[in-house]
């Protein structure tokens, strides 16, 4: 019986949507796979160029008024059930709420998959702490978010028909944390991923980018994504930065690539720390250009600390700088990277991201005699999009 597939999914469309589409590319020639998403008016009057975009490249997007969405959502996914003998969503930060009601009208019918990134009480714990905050208050509408969203999710789990996690360690979490729903067969481990015909080595982009930003004599640092959460810790890397440059490199030179709306957040840290003008550049670029800025470099940064939100992780940007060949210097406690990078020698890994000590000393004994292809095909072939195909396959076919 044929059965058509839908990822539906929620966000802003200058972030993280080509890792979605990567997911739908690899599944499209064994699936009927659509990808899908409803913005309001605004966000359309704001991204028109990038709705454009992906709109070219396949990707359904549909413009309501913004109190129209729950309803519109409704609406259109109860034509796509009638219309198709079985109707399979992957939910991507989407309410479920529609597809409940949806499913009490075609109980055979139609089938969904929520997707849980991470562990919402220890994210609780972690921007609840005064150490960890930006600034005093800074995450207390955020924090208010995550306790009703982490109140619903018991009653998401029990009736969804499939759920997604990054890593074995939070479905872990969760079979422990929720027994009396066995979900064990019902969670399925698919990484963030990345795609690696997007990120890759190679030294004619290298050689590029490093002559147009004026690179050639420069040893280049990288941190690329969202610095919102004081987890991704953009303070400390900038930290680390100027003990590079102190200690190691002289000749250093930090590129952040960043979301526009949190420019502000790094620019004072960057003036509280007295970081030169001439020695860093942050700016915010399209995903296809990242590759391009990771071949011109020589290290990627991503700090991250002992805590269990950390542990059940899969952040993307770890395997686009490992696909794309860089050496990184990151933390020993990333659920999905870290034990296997230790495990093969791959990057500098670090216990205390606080500890210039133990920065310094990994740092300057590191060999880094790996070349990009051997790093690329090492992260390619552990945690690509391309390397979970399969899996992710089996897991819409599951349900």
């Amino acid at each position: 019986m044929k059965t058509k597939y839908i990822y539906f999914f929620k966000g802003d469309l200058s972030s993280h949507v080509g890792i979605y589409k990567s997911w739908v590319d690899v599944a499209s020639d064994s699936l009927d796979i659509l990808m899908v998403t409803i913005i309001d008016s605004r966000t359309y009057n704001i991204q028109k160029e990038l709705v454009e975009y992906y709109r070219e490249k396949g990707v359904i997007i549909k413009v309501v008024a913004r109190y129209f969405k729950f309803f519109f959502a409704l609406f259109y996914f109860l034509y796509i059930t009638m219309k198709n003998e079985k109707v399979v969503v992957h939910l991507r930060k989407q309410s479920p709420k529609p597809f409940n009601l949806l499913k009490k009208i075609f109980p055979n019918k139609l089938r969904y998959i929520i997707e849980i990134e991470g562990d919402f009480e220890s994210e609780i714990e972690y921007l609840s702490s005064k150490r960890n905050e930006y600034k005093n208050g800074f995450y207390d509408q955020i924090v208010s978010g995550m306790k009703k969203s982490s109140l619903v999710l018991e009653e998401q789990f029990s009736k969804a028909d499939g759920i997604f996690v990054v890593t074995n360690e939070l479905k872990q979490l969760y079979v422990n944390r929720y027994k009396k729903y066995d979900l064990k067969n019902k969670i399925h481990v698919i990484p963030t991923g990345f795609d690696n015909t997007k990120f890759y080595p190679d030294d004619s982009l290298r050689d590029i980018f490093r002559k147009k930003y004026k690179l050639e004599e420069k040893f280049v640092m990288i941190f690329t994504g969202n610095v919102f959460y004081s987890w991704q810790n953009i303070k400390r890397s900038l930290e680390v930065f100027n003990i590079l440059k102190k200690e190691v490199y002289p000749n250093i030179y930090f590129i952040m690539l960043i979301s526009k709306e949190d420019h502000n957040i790094v620019k004072e840290f960057i003036e509280n720390l007295n970081i030169k003008k001439k020695d860093y550049l942050l700016t915010n670029v399209s995903h296809e250009e990242v590759n391009g800025f990771l071949n011109a470099s020589d290290l990627g940064i991503l700090l991250r600390e002992n805590h269990m939100l950390n542990k059940v992780a899969s952040p993307g940007k770890l395997g686009e700088y490992l696909s794309a060949g860089l050496n990184v210097l990151t933390t020993k406690h990333i659920g999905n990277y870290s034990k296997k990078m230790q495990e093969d020698n791959i990057g500098i890994l670090i216990d205390d991201i606080y500890d210039d000590n133990e920065i310094l000393n990994q740092v300057n004994s590191f060999k880094g005699n790996r070349k990009r292809e051997e790093i690329n095909k090492w992260a390619s072939d552990k945690f690509s999009v391309q390397a979970y195909k399969k899996a992710y396959i089996d897991a819409l076919q599951s349900v």
